[in-house]
């Protein structure tokens, strides 16, 4: 049927171009022929400028997995995609050396654990054997068979055993907290052969293989939050001061055709002296469609909001007619055709902004436009 009607008013059309030169009456007549066209009101729409950027997603957290000790590495139990909790377990590496190494360290601690315990005691009795003397010594003193001068010496020996009892204790209770040191170490190092992930996610990569041997500044394994994504793009300086931070943003995946909601976290106050640029942090907002995702290292586009937000006038863009440098639509009043001239701003979609030369009481003729001229006589067939 649209199809009809365009055919219909394109052989109209030419109908009355063709008699432009003609009899006046003929032209007459012809003008009372009326034209179906579609129609639509013009409106005034909420709208919102925007630009597109584009970057690449990455994992907010993301790290490269090294082991804290050296050694081979004897088991890998994760493969890249897998997901994982914070501490599961990912790799082992041979503990031979640190086994021997915290037993040896176990040993040493037990015997200066039982030393000390010996030295205490040993000290305690000859700290005890010179205070029974000093007693007795005083005794006799009383009953007249030892001098001040016997209690004196008595009692220096007893300062002397405590002495004697408080360093060697000491000197043993360093031997002793210098093995705990030890042994505590070398069993940190005996459980820092499993190498754990230190955050849930997913393992994006894995850069070694069993019996290769692994030192802290080997990467194991490259781990990743999926869930946490955000898109560093490029923006230029002018547009700085309008990007507002928590600014709703639309993002497209490359490969997709279904945009994800995201927002402006960050927009950092310097630029690139090379580029006049500076950079903007895209977050995406939680969501519980798994359809809508970006992988870490995917590419994608970002609309940002560059102005505020402001009603204007919109039309649909098959209603313009550009010719000879000139812009107009044909507006329909009282059936009648009349061509004008208009300003034309952005688009948005499908529709036009209007910067002048319409008002929201016009109608505007959206097909069979190239057949129409100035005063002609139209009905409309469908109207917006």
């Amino acid at each position: 049927m649209k199809l009809l009607l365009l055919f219909l008013a394109g052989t109209l059309g030419a109908v009355i171009s063709w008699n432009a030169s003609a009899d006046p009456e003929v032209q007459h007549e012809l003008a009372t022929v009326s034209m179906p066209v579609q129609t639509v009101s013009v409106s005034r729409s909420q709208i919102q400028p925007t630009e597109t950027f584009s970057g690449f997603a990455r994992g907010i957290r993301h790290a490269d997995i090294s082991p804290k000790v050296s050694g081979s590495v004897i088991a890998l139990l994760k493969e890249p995609g897998d997901s994982v909790q914070s501490g599961d377990l990912l790799a082992i590496l041979d503990g031979n050396e640190l086994i021997a190494g915290n037993q040896s360290a176990s040993l040493s601690l037990s015997a200066a654990l039982t030393s000390l315990d010996r030295m205490e005691k040993y000290t305690k009795q000859q700290v005890d054997a010179a205070e029974t003397a000093l007693s007795k010594t005083k005794d006799d003193r009383k009953r007249g068979i030892a001098t001040d001068k016997d209690v004196r010496v008595a009692e220096d020996a007893v300062r002397t055993a405590k002495k004697l009892r408080d360093t060697e204790n000491a000197q043993a209770a360093a031997s002793v907290a210098a093995l705990q040191g030890s042994e505590t170490i070398s069993r940190a190092a005996l459980e820092n052969r499993f190498v754990r992930a230190p955050f849930s996610g997913i393992v994006a990569t894995k850069q070694t293989s069993v019996g290769s041997f692994a030192s802290p500044n080997s990467v194991l394994y490259s781990l990743v939050s999926p869930n946490d994504i955000e898109i560093p793009v490029s923006v230029p300086i002018r547009l700085a001061a309008s990007i507002q931070k928590g600014s709703s943003v639309s993002i497209l995946p490359e490969h997709s055709n279904q945009s994800i909601d995201g927002e402006v976290f960050s927009i950092a106050p310097v630029a690139n002296p090379s580029t006049g640029e500076t950079i903007a942090i895209i977050r995406l907002l939680a969501h519980d469609d798994p359809s809508s995702t970006i992988f870490p290292g995917q590419y994608a586009s970002v609309e940002l909001p560059t102005e505020p937000s402001r009603d204007t006038l919109l039309i649909p863009d098959s209603a313009l007619i550009r010719q000879y440098g000139e812009t107009f639509v044909f507006t329909v009043t009282d059936s009648k055709t009349h061509k004008q001239p208009v300003v034309a701003g952005n688009q948005y979609g499908d529709s036009r902004e209007i910067l002048n030369g319409l008002d929201i009481s016009d109608t505007v003729i959206t097909e069979g436009l190239h057949s129409l001229q100035e005063g002609m006589s139209v009905y409309a067939v469908h109207h917006e």
